[in-house]
């Protein structure tokens, strides 16, 4: 038997090429070391994917991991982690979703599924209980996630969760997502690496598998205290559960960084028109809540009148909120449920599509692209029509969807013209709903993310903005506030457990919450310096895959737009950062993860 509780103990691998399953016993070491979740993800990459490999290649892996808080009683812990290597940046992708799959495969008898191969004919992967099949599906290609995921229900199981592509994954968009029932593994290109292995969905059921708890009464009496943390906080008890993530965009504009026009300004003037309240005066219709989750931060939202009437959509979340208002200046509430929705249909990463479209927007009223390249469409910034049209584009790769479904790096590439300038991409990755010319360690997290650009790894804004501490137009400790966010967020992301809810914990006693929780669980002896140490180990692998893929100090940089161009107005007016400002941050970041000069992990790390 497993030595540690909350661990079914079981990896599950998956050969679609040779159409075989084999269950292996899960090495305790390797939850000693990094829990579960992203460390095990990264471990296991590094292990036995090459980081020079194409991510098409049918030998790359999908890695789907489980934390051991994952389907026990903890509140807000219904996280698992994707990894692959990343089609859209070249390098490792980790992306992360909530909801219900993850208690669900831990409850059919999994703590880990490693996938790889291609199969023959388009199918699906089918986790029931012990019984496991790779079941050809031709008749299942083609069809939006919707569809996909009713359809399997009904030869599946009516309570099975399912994590589907749509047409995007199929045809290879570089940013296609994975629709998991009503969450998403959204960024980097996941479902384009289930595309190329022609795998359509994975459906899991499980009857309920019972977790061991190690410590039961250290474990209860840590998850009340959670519980009365998460009811007392006024973000967790009130604001999350009026507003979901939403409730950040007025506070980002009043502060003149929400990136409007593709980052060429950062105030947006149809904000009130699309603020959190008129979403929930206009489209609100109920919250929904994952696994044990008393924060039900997810908003369902429809259209109820007008051309898009009838569009109905998880969200929008904060990052698509702006990815298709401010980002292409479209001040409709209406066509971005429309874009959300489709997007979510054709398994679509919001954040990406929104980011090269308004870049294409901008590409269309420079001169550089032209009606003649975009098929007789009006690329102008605000034209909601042909924002949508693109999604469907990008989706089915027509016309100039694509150039624009390989990602706003190689898209610029492409186009030339000195567009490349203004591709506001990290490392390949968009960059969300945060211009760091107003709070410029946020520049540095981007910078320095492993997966490229990304608001998820350390976001430092609450801290920089309004803690009050830290001047935000500033390099000073910047670095500091980077590295120990990003070693708390990977930590975080081994145990399955839900930002928002660490985000309600007291700063001074958070680590020590958490590794009470884990310890109580799991029997693994966890202080809070060792909970750190965890976040520290799994970041320091992650950069060793990417520096074997050639990443180096050279990649840790910005957009250019971001050291050029001054924001035009708004409390950040005039702010850039300095190349020679964000070069002594990189230097003090590099040295406080005793790393060389050039970002890579040094001697025994």
């Amino acid at each position: 038997m497993f030595r540690y509780g909350g661990y079914i103990g079981k990896l599950l691998r998956v050969n679609l090429s040779k159409n075989e399953v084999k269950i292996e016993n899960l090495r305790e070491e390797l939850a000693e070391e990094y829990l579960g979740g992203r460390g095990f993800g990264v471990r296991i990459l590094l292990n036995e994917v090459g980081s020079k490999i194409d991510p098409f290649d049918p030998k790359n892996k999908v890695i789907l991991a489980t934390g051991p808080l994952t389907g026990t009683t903890t509140p807000s812990a219904p996280k698992y982690t994707l990894t692959t290597k990343s089609p859209l940046t070249g390098i490792l992708l980790q992306s992360s979703a909530s909801g219900y799959f993850a208690p669900e495969l831990k409850f059919a008898g999994y703590d880990c599924v490693v996938i790889e191969g291609r199969a023959e004919q388009p199918s699906y992967l089918w986790i029931n209980e012990g019984n496991v099949e790779i079941k050809e599906a031709p008749w299942l290609w083609g069809l939006t996630t919707d569809v996909a995921q009713r359809l399997l229900k009904e030869v599946t199981d009516s309570r099975a969760q399912i994590a589907c592509i749509g047409p995007a994954g199929e045809h290879l968009v570089r940013y296609a997502g994975i629709i998991c029932d009503w969450r998403a593994l959204a960024r980097g290109g996941a479902g384009a690496v289930l595309g190329s292995k022609r795998l359509k969905a994975i459906a899991v059921r499980g009857e309920g598998k019972e977790l061991r708890i190690s410590n039961s009464k250290e474990f209860n009496e840590t998850v009340d205290q959670v519980y009365e943390i998460i009811r007392k906080d006024p973000l967790t008890s009130e604001i999350y559960p009026k507003y979901g993530t939403t409730h950040t965009m007025q506070a980002i504009n009043a502060a003149g960084m929400y990136p409007t026009k593709n980052f060429q300004e950062a105030i947006f003037k149809g904000a009130e028109r699309t603020s959190p309240e008129a979403l929930r005066n206009k489209m609100f219709l109920r919250s929904k809540s994952c696994y044990r989750c008393p924060i039900a931060c997810t908003k369902i939202s429809a259209v109820k009148d007008g051309p898009y009437a009838g569009a109905t959509t998880r969200g929008p979340e904060y990052e698509t909120l702006w990815a298709f208002s401010a980002q292409c200046a479209n001040d409709s509430l209406e066509a971005v449920i429309a874009a959300n929705e489709l997007c979510d249909r054709m398994g679509i990463d919001t954040i990406s599509a929104g980011n090269v479209i308004g870049f294409a927007m901008e590409c269309f009223e420079k001169g550089l692209i032209t009606k003649e390249d975009t098929g007789g469409a009006e690329l102008s910034f605000g034209n909601a029509a042909s924002m949508l049209e693109l999604i469907r584009k990008i989706a089915y790769r027509k016309g100039i969807g694509n150039t624009l479904a390989e990602g706003v790096r190689l898209a610029s590439q492409r186009i030339g013209k000195d567009s490349e300038r203004f591709a506001m991409h990290v490392k390949g990755m968009e960059l969300p709903a945060y211009d760091p010319r107003g709070a410029w360690g946020m520049g540095l997290a981007y910078a320095t993310a492993n997966r490229g650009g990304c608001h998820l790894t350390a976001w430092t804004i609450s801290t920089e903005v309004y803690s009050g501490r830290y001047e935000r137009f500033s390099i000073e400790e910047k670095a500091k506030i980077v590295k120990e966010e990003q070693d708390v967020r990977a930590a975080v992301a081994c145990t399955g457990l839900c930002i928002f809810a660490v985000k309600a914990m007291p700063l001074q006693t958070r680590s020590k919450i958490i590794s009470s929780l884990v310890s109580s669980v799991t029997g693994i002896e966890l202080s809070n310096g060792g909970f750190l140490e965890i976040g520290r180990r799994v970041y320091d692998l992650e950069r060793l895959y990417n520096v074997n893929a050639g990443i180096s100090r050279k990649d840790d940089t910005l957009p250019a737009r971001i050291f050029e161009e001054s924001v035009p107005e708004g409390p950040a007016k005039g702010q850039v950062i300095k190349r020679q400002d964000f070069e002594k941050m990189l230097d003090e970041y590099y040295s406080l993860r005793e790393w060389s000069k050039n970002g890579i992990p040094k001697g025994q790390k």
